[in-house]
């Protein structure tokens, strides 16, 4: 295993994962971190859809199946990252499936983001029954709410509000840097 920390976001569908990731990418590039975001789940989305119009997003974005190359492709492709860069972020798919689960098993930690607070335990505990350590655990809704996270020496917690395509707010975007600050 290489020394290289290869962090899962993951959480139950519509919860902002995608949107906050796009956010975080920026944050670390901006502090000129050494990093890699790769995309494990077949749902079309990408730092385009992050860079787009939401129209277009909606009318160009196709959804597809995990297949068993993909897959393989998938926890292959994280395998090499992990020996290139010395963060790796995986952006997992929504459902907590055999899929997701064999991707957690290439990768060390995770971050669960979730829009339904009755979710977040269930994700915490498959992350760790495929072996990863989880070091954040984020609250997401739509409604206008003051984001806040706290770290601790060794993982963070919060509440983020409005990780909407169309645009996230200034109190958003500052805690998502903040964990940026935490993982860079």
């Amino acid at each position: 295993m290489s020394a290289a920390r290869i962090i899962a976001v993951v959480g139950p569908p519509h919860s902002g994962k995608s949107v906050f990731l796009a956010a975080l990418v920026t944050a670390l590039k901006a502090r000129g971190g050494k990093f890699f975001l790769h995309r494990a789940c077949p749902d079309g989305e990408g730092m385009w859809s992050a860079e787009s119009a939401p129209e277009t997003v909606s009318a160009i974005r196709r959804k597809g199946g995990f297949t068993p190359g993909f897959l393989a492709f998938t926890c292959q492709a994280i395998d090499g990252l992990a020996k290139c860069f010395p963060l790796v972020l995986v952006d997992c798919g929504g459902r907590r499936s055999g899929e997701n689960a064999e991707i957690l098993r290439h990768c060390t930690h995770a971050v669960v983001l979730s829009s339904q607070p009755m979710e977040t335990a269930a994700w915490a505990e498959f992350c760790q029954a495929n072996g990863c350590a989880v070091i954040g655990r984020i609250g997401s809704s739509l409604e206008t709410e003051e984001s806040l996270m706290i770290f601790g020496q060794d993982v963070f917690g919060g509440h983020l509000y409005g990780l909407d395509r169309s645009g996230i707010p200034a109190g958003t975007a500052t805690q998502i840097s903040r964990v940026a600050g935490f993982l860079g």
